[in-house]
């Protein structure tokens, strides 16, 4: 057991951590969700969509409560959407690896006190010793 080895590697995930931190804290603005881009029928009479000309719209989708959800959006949103959606996917991504780091960190931490524990042994018994 070296402990100056889990010593550095735990320097190395503060320096990741330190870096994966600046997401979230630089990420303006968060939308739930990814957009796309389909063609529907609007079901007017006499509309181009029903001789099978299809009108082309944006659908922004999220889950809510577990349920999908999707609205139409304007093609002026979709710039807004597509960099919203993409920092929220951003954000989630960084989250997730944010909580892998953390446990490697406390795996880390509990061999380092593993070890220091086992390299004290012989002081604890001396600070523990019962006095009769």
């Amino acid at each position: 057991m070296d402990i100056g080895k889990y010593r550095q590697e735990l320097r190395v995930l503060f320096d990741d951590e330190r870096e994966l931190i600046e997401t979230f804290l630089v990420i303006r603005g968060l939308v739930k969700g990814g957009i796309y881009k389909t063609k529907l029928k609007c079901g007017k009479k006499g509309c181009k969509c029903e001789r099978g000309e299809l009108h082309e719209v944006w659908m922004h989708y999220r889950s809510e409560g577990g349920k999908a959800k999707t609205r139409t959006i304007r093609k002026e949103e979709v710039q807004e959407y597509e960099r919203y959606t993409r920092n929220y996917q951003r954000y989630r991504q960084s989250r997730a690896e944010l909580i892998k780091l953390h446990k490697k960190q406390i795996r880390l931490i509990d061999l380092i006190e593993e070890g220091l524990r086992k390299e004290n042994s012989g002081i604890e018994k001396k600070l523990f010793k019962k006095k009769r």
